[in-house]
């Protein structure tokens, strides 16, 4: 019998709760968010886009690009951590 592992994620980025289960040999892509007194961050994952991510973080993209010294609002990575 196969064994399932599963975790519970809650950002508030999504508002939501993200199930992720151990079934696949790559582990879903989550956006992580740093709040930590003094240090806030977001992580890209797949998919995201600076205006997205400014509209669910409550910024601007021309705060995150200069925040982060993006040269090319148009190219971010996965796995970037971002200063918001």
């Amino acid at each position: 019998m196969k064994k399932y592992h599963m975790m519970i994620i809650y950002t508030p980025i999504h508002s939501a709760l993200l199930w992720l289960y151990g079934m696949h040999s790559e582990a879903a892509p989550v956006a992580t968010v740093n709040t930590r007194a003094g240090s806030r961050t977001y992580t890209v994952i797949s998919g995201d886009t600076l205006s997205e991510i400014a509209r669910e973080l409550g910024t601007t993209v021309s705060k995150l690009v200069e925040l982060n010294n993006i040269e090319n609002p148009n190219r971010i990575s996965i796995g970037q951590v971002l200063k918001y």
